[in-house]
């Protein structure tokens, strides 16, 4: 009789340590938990078709459209998107980031044009 109720108090322990390991191990191996994340996140994304105008394509710093910066410029500081993707600017490496958005605001990824899959000469459409 003794040994069943030592059987039965292991039993009993091992139990409870095997439910509060698993827990441990849940509650550090799935961070949600503890950090939740935003309850809402706002993503805006746009299809520019060009942030630089299509004549100055092939210049080394061309000059930007203004007209759609600015209006870029004041949506975001409207609306104030969690995330923003922009997509065919047309920017060169030459156009630094902060003149399109401030850069206290967003941080910022590029991928910018390569002279392999857009050449700097838009006039001949054999290179395209």
């Amino acid at each position: 009789i003794c040994s069943r109720k030592r059987l039965r108090n292991f039993m009993c322990c091992m139990s409870l340590w095997y439910f509060f390991l698993n827990f441990l191990l849940i509650t550090i191996v799935n961070p949600s938990l503890l950090h939740p994340g935003p309850s809402s996140l706002s993503v805006y994304y746009q299809n520019v078709q060009g942030l630089i105008p299509f004549s100055a394509l092939s210049d080394t710093h061309p000059c930007l459209n203004m007209n759609k910066v600015t209006e870029l410029q004041a949506y975001l500081n409207i609306n104030k998107p969690d995330i923003v993707v922009l997509n065919e600017t047309w920017l060169k490496k030459s156009v630094q980031d902060n003149e399109i958005l401030p850069s206290n605001q967003y941080h910022v990824f590029r991928l910018d044009r390569s002279f392999k899959s857009h050449p700097p000469d838009p006039s001949d459409p054999k290179k395209f």
